[in-house]
C-alpha cells in the first residue's frame, strides 16, 4: 500500500508543474516569444499593472488592446509566422515617451503582454565592433554564416518602416559574465546596418522562441 501511495503522489507531482506553467501564462506572464521581442524594443519593466492588464486581456480579441491602450504606434511582424505579431502601444502619462506596452497577438487573439523601457538593454562588449564590421552591408543569410551563432531565434519586420531585425544567441561568442543576445538591424534593402548586444534574462536564456 505504501509503495502504491508513493507512486500516486509521484504521478500527481509530475502533473502539477505543467499545470502551473499554463496558469501563470494565462494570467499575463509573457511568453518566451514576447520576451525575445522585448529585446528588440528595449528592457522589460516588471510592474503590478502588467499582470493586471494581462489578466484582463490575455485570450481576448486584439481590439481589446486598442480599447485599453489606444491605437498602436508600431508593430513587429514575425517573418516565420504571418499570424504572429507584436503591437507596440504608448504608455499613459509617460511624458518622456520612454516606455511601450508590447502585446503579442497570434491570429486575432492576445497571447501575451508586457511593458518595456525603450532601448535600455544594450550593452558593450569587446566583440561588438569586430563583428559589426564583418556583417555590415550583408544580407541576413550571409550575416548568419559570419556570426556562426546558429539560426536566428527571432526575425521580425517593422510594419511601419519595412525594416528587418534579428535576434541571435550570442552566448558562444560573448566573452563576458552575463549571457547575451546579438541583435542585428537591417536597412530597407535588407542589408545589415547595425549590430548590438543585449542582455538575456535568466528565465529565457536557455529557451528557444
Amino acid at each position: 500500500m505504501d509503495s502504491l501511495m508513493t507512486s500516486m503522489q509521484s504521478r500527481m507531482s509530475s502533473c502539477v508543474v505543467p499545470l502551473l506553467v499554463v496558469l501563470v501564462s494565462g494570467c499575463g506572464g509573457p511568453s518566451t516569444a514576447v520576451k525575445l521581442a522585448v529585446k528588440i524594443v528595449g528592457k522589460a519593466v516588471d510592474e503590478v499593472t502588467t499582470r493586471d492588464y494581462g489578466q484582463k486581456l490575455i485570450g481576448r480579441d486584439r481590439a481589446q488592446a486598442d480599447e485599453a491602450f489606444g491605437a498602436p504606434v508600431n508593430a513587429l511582424q514575425d517573418v516565420d509566422d504571418d499570424r504572429r505579431k507584436w503591437l507596440l502601444y504608448p504608455v499613459e502619462l509617460d511624458v518622456l515617451d520612454k516606455h511601450r506596452w508590447i502585446v503579442e497577438v497570434h491570429g486575432d487573439r492576445i497571447v501575451a503582454l508586457t511593458k518595456a523601457e525603450i532601448g535600455k538593454s544594450m550593452v558593450d562588449i569587446p566583440r561588438k565592433l569586430i563583428l559589426q564590421e564583418k556583417v555590415k552591408g550583408l544580407p541576413p543569410a550571409k550575416c548568419e554564416a559570419v556570426l556562426d551563432m546558429g539560426p536566428a531565434l527571432l526575425t521580425v519586420r517593422n510594419t511601419t518602416t519595412g525594416q528587418l531585425a534579428q535576434l541571435y544567441d550570442a552566448r558562444i561568442v560573448a566573452l563576458v559574465e552575463k549571457h547575451h543576445y546579438c541583435l542585428l538591424r537591417y536597412d530597407q534593402q535588407d542589408r545589415c546596418e547595425q549590430l548590438d548586444f543585449v542582455e538575456a534574462d535568466a528565465s529565457t536564456k536557455d529557451q528557444g522562441p
